[in-house]
């Protein structure tokens, strides 16, 4: 490989990460939009300017030579700088919507009921909520960031932590009046509701309390949401997540059996994409998140 004065044509580096990605040409012309002969094209010009074969061609395809996966990292870097130093340039100069996701219950009851102090604020940033109970990836979408409930690092992107969180079993009034005590051995007697569809939050319970039996139902509901409205509504018991249900606790929609909150692995952050979160607007969203978990604990 010959000593290059200057570093090759940043358009050669969209077709070569993405036929590295997909190990084929037609693929990543089907991404580009454009033809396979253009992505063989683009390489070949990639592979004149290095002095390198980037690629081993065979029968069955394509792969990666030696010199290609180091220069992969070297492009995917290159791209994603770009993207992200681009992103931040826009935020300067554009009146635009910041996409933040998090999940239904958190979006209805925490944040959209005070997102009016966020706007008098903040005027110039404007947030546009998406709600999913699944984990959305930062990386390639249209989503800026998250507010996420789980156990960083997350791939790709950074994070700042914005609330611990504890545990407790809950139930309705009515519940408690026919059910005042769930124990090891009366664990039979008892509905529980499933709070996450991907996550087993139960067995962890059954784990530390050390509980043989199975429960009397159980009931699966598709979000926390949901399963926090059937613990309310008296059909079984769910695990709440504190703080975000003390409001249901102050008004004793629901109850906790225990007077001791569970501190859990899993807190609440906020997640943008790589190289994102120390900017003045994600500042922002997080330092006014931050505030809002803390009224929830004072409350």
């Amino acid at each position: 490989m010959t000593t290059q004065r200057r570093p090759p044509p940043i358009q050669y580096l969209t077709a070569f990460e993405a036929a590295a990605r997909h190990s084929s040409f037609k693929s990543a012309a089907n991404e580009l939009s454009v033809t396979a002969s253009a992505i063989s094209q683009q390489i070949k010009s990639l592979e004149e300017h290095l002095d390198i074969s980037l690629f081993e061609r065979g029968a069955r395809g394509i792969t990666l030579s030696k010199e290609g996966e180091s220069f992969y990292l070297v492009s995917k870097q290159t791209i994603s700088t770009y993207q992200t130093t681009y992103a931040e340039f826009v935020r300067q100069f554009d009146t635009h919507f910041v996409r933040i996701s998090m999940i239904p219950y958190i979006a209805s009851e925490i944040i959209i009921p005070r997102l009016d102090s966020f706007s008098d604020m903040h005027p110039d940033i404007n947030l546009l909520i998406e709600t999913s109970m699944g984990v959305q990836d930062l990386s390639g979408s249209e989503i800026d960031c998250a507010l996420r409930l789980g156990v960083p690092p997350w791939s790709g992107c950074d994070h700042k932590l914005i609330s611990t969180v504890s545990s407790n079993l809950v139930v309705s009034p009515s519940y408690f009046k026919k059910h005042p005590t769930i124990t090891a051995d009366n664990f039979d007697q008892h509905t529980i509701v499933h709070t996450r569809p991907d996550v087993d939050d139960w067995q962890r319970v059954k784990e530390i309390f050390n509980i043989k039996k199975t429960p009397a139902k159980e009931l699966h509901l598709d979000s926390y949401g949901t399963a926090i409205k059937a613990a309310e509504e008296g059909l079984g018991v769910a695990i709440g997540l504190i703080p975000t249900i003390n409001k249901a606790l102050h008004s004793r929609k629901l109850i906790a059996y225990s007077e001791q909150h569970v501190p859990i692995d899993e807190g609440y952050y906020l997640v943008t994409k790589k190289g994102m979160i120390e900017s003045s607007e994600y500042l922002s969203i997080y330092n006014w998140a931050v505030s809002v978990f803390n009224d929830l604990v004072r409350a």
